[in-house]
């Protein structure tokens, strides 16, 4: 994570358009690429990277890797820079949220190429906001991965069971050692719904499968193949979603 940069220096700023392949032995300096424009895939020892427009790489000092083409047109800002860094892998950041980003790096390779000294203060200054930015995403992907880790196994248990009739919602937070109100909390904030709504969800979207191929002998059948005993909850849950009972539903199709 790019969070914890300290001893920073700045060492060029290049406004450039990309050939069509390069290669690269153990980078003299800590960088970032932005492409304004086009695509580039970075070839690493261990992995690729695809670099399109408005998005942001990170490549760490001593990398080593090749660079190709992929659009006729290529655009991009390279900022070389020095610092303490705990950041060890390439990464591409996208940056569509901050679209002003285009602009900014543009005029800040005009600063440190034409600018005095208060002028690479001022890349300083913005490169400073570029980090920020990145740092906070960072932290927010982070968090969202460590909560998303404390219901994991109840999640794998879900898609394994969420079509079995005996499934009981009000224990899949036992699978994870938190409490019932927690484990929803974290539940709704990855998947926008409470556990109820998403195995409703998934077993209605299941069901109306079934009822389009045709390949079911009755709508009971259709039910407890999705996880519902009782073919009257099942009709009336269907109707409350599409808008009419599955019968109905069948007849207009």
């Amino acid at each position: 994570m790019l969070i914890d940069i300290e001893n920073l220096k700045l060492i060029d700023i290049i406004n450039g358009v990309s050939i069509s392949q390069r290669t690269f032995q153990n980078r003299f300096s800590h960088a970032f690429v932005f492409k304004i424009n086009g695509e580039s895939i970075y070839n690493f020892e261990n992995n690729s990277l695809l670099l399109r427009q408005d998005e942001m790489l990170f490549i760490p000092k001593g990398s080593s890797y090749s660079v190709k083409r992929l659009s006729e047109k290529s655009e991009y800002v390279l900022i070389n820079f020095d610092a303490n860094i705990q950041h060890n892998a390439a990464t591409v950041y996208s940056l569509d949220k901050y679209s002003e980003l285009s602009n900014i790096y543009k005029n800040l390779a005009k600063l440190w190429l034409f600018g005095g000294k208060s002028e690479k203060y001022k890349c300083y200054s913005v490169f400073y906001k570029i980090l920020a930015f990145i740092s906070t995403k960072e932290k927010t992907q982070y968090s969202y991965a460590k909560k998303f880790q404390k219901i994991e196994a109840a999640i794998n248990y879900l898609h394994t069971n969420i079509f079995n009739c005996d499934i009981k919602v009000d224990d899949l937070h036992l699978l994870c050692g938190i409490s019932d109100t927690y484990f929803r909390k974290i539940f709704k904030s990855n998947f926008g719904v409470t556990p109820q709504e998403y195995i409703i969800n998934k077993r209605l979207s299941q069901a109306q499968s079934i009822i389009l191929s045709g390949d079911y002998n009755s709508i009971g059948e259709v039910a407890l193949s999705v996880g519902y005993s009782d073919a009257l909850y099942f009709s009336r849950i269907f109707s409350k979603k599409y808008g009419a009972c599955p019968t109905e539903f069948i007849q207009k199709l």
